[in-house]
């Protein structure tokens, strides 16, 4: 699957197979990398769902180039990603859902793991842990 780019006023945002790959700030030509943009949902106080461990999702966009990415997981669990880019923000949201049996979303990680890179060079504490 090939990456696709979203451009903003201030910042341009590059999305891959599973999410946001890299922002360019527009104003420094600087470049944030991120490896391993995943999420993690726990349900009914159980169960955690990791993206990382799930299959590639399929993706779509809507008619403003946005994507949003579907997640298939157990049984009927579906998740999808979307992701929005304005002049100076890009947001994550994701929707989970289920046809056949009602869940409790008890904690959400937008960013489980991901590791910034700011051109190049990773910063000594540079994971997003919440």
């Amino acid at each position: 699957m090939a990456s696709s780019a979203i451009a903003g006023a201030l910042l341009n945002a590059t999305f891959d197979e599973r999410g946001l790959a890299s922002l360019v700030l527009l104003a420094t030509a600087s470049v944030l990398n991120v490896e391993g943009d995943a999420f993690a949902l726990s349900l009914n106080g159980t169960s955690t769902i990791l993206s990382s461990s799930l299959p590639v999702p399929t993706r779509t966009f809507d008619a403003h180039g946005q994507p949003t990415y579907r997640y298939s997981a157990a049984g009927d669990l579906t998740v999808h990603v979307a992701y929005s880019v304005t002049d100076a923000f890009v947001s994550k949201q994701l929707t989970v859902s289920s046809a056949r049996h009602a869940h409790n979303v008890t904690n959400v990680t937008l960013f489980a793991g991901a590791r910034l890179l700011l051109d190049g060079a990773a910063p000594a504490e540079s994971v997003v842990a919440r």
